[in-house]
């Protein structure tokens, strides 16, 4: 428990990183965190690094799979950046950025574990495994604190939408406290898994009986009225039961604050993030792939099964065919800008003149096929008044 406590402050002040900005510093919005990350985690290594001299003896130490994967891309990010020209790693914020959640991360698990290994209420020990998941551990409180900033961001987010609050970028409506939406949507496409699976996980402990098993202690003379509005009284009050209706709450709001805002964010990168978070809480909740595997036992199924992935991969693919056909009618007329411009008028200014509007033609096809490919309204709109420009003054 003291070891939960004296971690407590820095990783809070690494958590509430995202809402860091200063407007006495170039750059605020981006150099603000920037500085507020790395003091923040200075004083959690410090803070790790006195506590490891006290119980280096005692340090568990355990890899998963998901640290095996960090580990490896972290070692495949170390060797890339390593052999970046130009950018030594010192240099390299990105680099330092990932080092320092690499050990972050490991802090964190390094505590919980210290926490998990010897769950106490007061000086009694729990033994009843109904009774242990009423027990809030490290983990659910940091899962709690992440379900809290996406919801703050997300509020925030729907207040510059709607124009209560002003966007940190004249170019987009909605930003969050992030400087552009990509970073902003992605924050909130990694917290939404955390928020849904907290909500399922919350649900299944209710379908398990955990208040009944709270009420036996609150029955008085036998009468089940007393004892319904006794134990309803007293179970609200319960620290264990306050916390889990506190977290079921800012979980179900943190899912439907993000589903309101991420759509108008227009990050295709973080829905897709969702899509395949959601699928793994899914799968984690109710056994998709044991489902699954179950349901398709017979060769027939297995047959119909491949025909629909067949299918779907053919009208992801005209999908795709369609989506092309837009940038390159940009190209085609660019090109067919620059020959228009340019037949019949072989020399003098007039010719210089068209020779400039066709690639200024040119040019803005490109940067409009580039725009329509990451669905930028503002870039296509300036583009487009650009266009109408350079041909008006076309002579």
């Amino acid at each position: 428990m003291k070891s939960i406590l004296i971690y407590t402050v820095p990783v809070l002040l690494v958590l509430i990183t995202p809402f860091i900005w200063s407007n006495n510093l170039y750059n605020g919005l981006i150099s603000a965190k920037q500085i507020w990350f790395y003091g923040a985690m200075a004083l959690l290594i410090l803070i790790f690094g006195i506590d490891l001299l006290f119980r280096w003896k005692n340090v568990p130490f355990s890899l998963n799979i998901i640290d095996i994967a960090l580990l490896a891309f972290y070692t495949y990010f170390f060797i890339r950046a390593a052999f970046t020209p130009y950018t030594p790693l010192v240099y390299n914020t990105r680099f330092l950025n990932y080092t320092l959640l690499l050990i972050f991360y490991f802090i964190v698990k390094y505590v919980n574990s210290g926490s998990m290994s010897n769950k106490k209420v007061g000086n009694l020990i729990i033994n009843n495994e109904l009774e242990q998941k009423q027990i809030i551990s490290s983990t659910e409180i940091l899962i709690l604190v992440l379900m809290i900033t996406g919801l703050v961001q997300a509020v925030w987010g729907l207040l510059q939408l709607y124009g209560v609050t002003k966007s940190f970028h004249s170019g987009f409506k909605i930003t969050g406290t992030f400087f552009n939406p990509a970073p902003y949507a992605l924050y909130l496409a990694a917290i939404f898994p955390l928020a849904l699976g907290t909500l399922l996980r919350i649900k299944e402990l209710k379908n398990e009986g955990i208040n009944n098993e709270r009420h036996k202690k609150f029955k008085l003379f036998g009468n089940p009225q007393i004892y319904s509005f006794v134990s309803q009284f007293f179970n609200s009050f319960l620290p264990s039961l306050l916390t889990y209706k506190l977290t079921y709450y800012i979980s179900f709001l943190t899912v439907i604050s993000i589903i309101l805002v991420l759509p108008a964010t227009m990050n295709r990168a973080s829905w897709l993030g969702i899509a395949a978070g959601s699928l793994v809480v899914f799968n984690c909740r109710y056994k998709l792939l044991q489902r699954a595997k179950d349901y398709l036992h017979n060769n027939a199924r297995k047959v119909c099964a491949v025909a629909l992935v067949i299918i779907l991969i053919g009208l992801s693919g005209v999908g795709l065919f369609y989506l092309l056909i837009v940038p390159s009618l940009f190209f085609m007329a660019a090109a067919l800008a620059a020959a228009l411009l340019t037949i019949g008028v072989p020399r003098g200014r007039v010719f210089v003149s068209r020779m400039t509007a066709a690639a200024a033609f040119a040019l803005l096809a490109v940067v409009g096929a580039a725009a329509y490919l990451s669905g930028s309204e503002f870039v296509l709109s300036r583009i487009l008044d650009w266009a109408v420009a350079a041909a008006s003054a076309v002579p």
